[in-house]
């Protein structure tokens, strides 16, 4: 090196200048891979997102099939689902648009948004986006917000809404606040072209990513109501097990679904019914009158929840009563076999014990043999059935 005194000479000058121009080559040069990289986070996103929008696709077919198949039981979340299909759909489409204002700001009218010439442009992104030329990041922003708040609803697994939580923040990291920025300025404040289109590439793909999460958590509450079974019998439910000569036997032919794995809890009149009976329910009937059978089955869901199943129903007890006739005359005479018959309404035949107090009375296949000691009339017969 010369002298402090001393003129630099032509060929020191020339290795000076030679020396500032290969930093900015190597400026340049660094500048164009990290931009290059940028192009390269922002293809891998595009497929990302078009993969999982194909996979939406296949939920939204399965369900309008399950709609079609079941409308009344999936109404309500085939609505939920083409509502959310509407929210994506603009969002993501709005944030394409803005992708073209940009590109277009930067490339001009004939821009291309997969073949950016000016990625490393710092002003177009604030042009379009920032005031006070441009006012889209307040719209952005809102509209982020609005999609945030709406969809995190629908989800039911904690992660799963943390994630889209921080997939769409609007609020700025903590570098930018220290440094006096907001979410606006700190997104699109001399941001270069090609970071800016990566970011919203980056916000696309998470929204798609989104809508797949609470697609499926609406296709699972579509069946989460249900009571899981794995046995399936069929029942014969009369509506009595005994019937009067010359009345109906009426009995329903039902199939039951069972879930041999646990063991329904069924509250009767307010108390709970030993779960060794099965669902068995007896009472004494010990006075006449109109009772209740009231109450609910508990059974536990797939979700943990507990749904109760109500029933009610009632019946009637009333006093015995025995219909008694000779099948040859209202007389019993004494000395000889009388056929008689004995029902009584609602107790089977061979369940009915009967005597008289003049005589004896056996009984004879499905009649009885009444041998009095002395003539006598129906009146005067006692007869008890147990």
């Amino acid at each position: 090196m010369p002298a402090s005194n001393a003129p630099e000479t032509t060929r020191q000058r020339m290795i000076g200048l030679m020396y500032i121009i290969l930093l900015c080559m190597l400026a340049l040069n660094v500048s164009s891979e990290v931009l290059s990289g940028f192009e390269l986070v922002d293809d891998s996103l595009t497929s990302s997102a078009q993969n999982t929008n194909a996979k939406n696709k296949v939920l939204y077919k399965d369900f309008e099939a399950y709609y079609k198949t079941n409308p009344e039981k999936t109404r309500e979340w085939y609505m939920l689902a083409q509502d959310l299909r509407r929210r994506s759909d603009a969002l993501y489409n709005y944030i394409d648009t803005l992708k073209w204002k940009v590109v277009r700001e930067c490339d001009g009218k004939d821009a291309d948004i997969h073949n950016i010439r000016k990625s490393d442009d710092l002003d177009a992104a604030a042009k379009i986006m920032l005031p006070p030329t441009g006012r889209e990041a307040r719209k952005l922003k809102r509209a982020i917000a609005d999609y945030r708040d709406h969809i995190v609803l629908l989800v039911n697994d904690s992660l799963k809404r943390k994630i889209i939580m921080d997939n769409f923040s609007t609020q700025p990291s903590k570098r930018a606040k220290r440094q006096g920025h907001n979410w606006d300025s700190s997104m699109f404040e001399n941001m270069p072209v090609g970071a800016v289109i990566t970011m919203f590439t980056k916000l696309q793909n998470d929204i798609r990513y989104a809508e797949g999460e609470v697609l499926h958590t609406l296709t699972n509450n579509i069946d989460v109501g249900d009571f899981r079974v794995n046995q399936i019998k069929a029942y014969v439910i009369p509506s009595s097990e005994n019937v009067v000569r010359g009345g109906a036997f009426r009995a329903n032919i039902v199939l039951s679904a069972e879930d041999s794995t646990q063991q329904p809890r069924v509250f009767v009149n307010g108390r709970l019914l030993d779960p060794r009976k099965k669902g068995l329910y007896e009472v004494t009937a010990g006075k006449s009158g109109v009772f209740p059978v009231e109450g609910y089955i508990e059974t536990k869901l797939e979700d943990g929840s507990v749904r109760h199943h109500k029933f009610s129903r009632k019946y009637t007890v009333v006093e015995p009563m025995a219909t008694v006739s000779n099948t040859m005359m209202n007389v019993l005479y004494a000395g000889i076999n009388n056929k008689v018959s004995i029902s009584v309404p609602g107790v089977p035949g061979n369940q009915i014990s009967a005597s008289i107090n003049n005589g004896s009375l056996t009984r004879s296949g499905y009649d009885w043999i009444a041998r009095p000691t002395a003539t006598i009339f129906f009146p005067s017969l006692f007869y008890s059935c147990l």
